[in-house]
């Protein structure tokens, strides 16, 4: 014997379908904007001199990934990127030191 298909129970399944692909979409939306605040916060706060005690320590505070020592430039000097993995690397902080000390720092949004 054969069930009919109700009308009202796929009604009822696409409805609850919809209302858990909108959350989803709302709620990836925010973390990925959240994470990109952390970044820009991370970087506007980084400044030239600080050392590289104090940049981990600020990369920390802000929940923004850093790995030290960075990767060494032609010019001797190194460039690290710090990125939040909420924005899954289209926002960075590429900061530049010299082993020691911080000596610049720019944020970017990858497009």
């Amino acid at each position: 014997m054969r069930r009919a298909v109700n009308g009202r129970g796929v009604l009822k399944a696409f409805l609850v379908m919809s209302v858990l692909i909108i959350v989803f979409v709302i709620s990836f939306a925010l973390i990925f904007h959240r994470g990109g605040e952390h970044v820009s916060a991370f970087c506007s706060r980084v400044s030239s001199g600080i050392t590289l005690v104090e940049l981990a320590a600020m990369a920390e505070e802000e929940g923004v990934e850093l790995k030290l020592p960075g990767h060494r430039r032609e010019d001797g000097m190194f460039l690290v990127r710090a990125h939040s993995r909420a924005s899954f690397g289209r926002h960075t902080c590429l900061v530049v030191h010299d082993g020691e000390r911080v000596v610049g720092a720019q944020f970017e949004v990858a497009d």
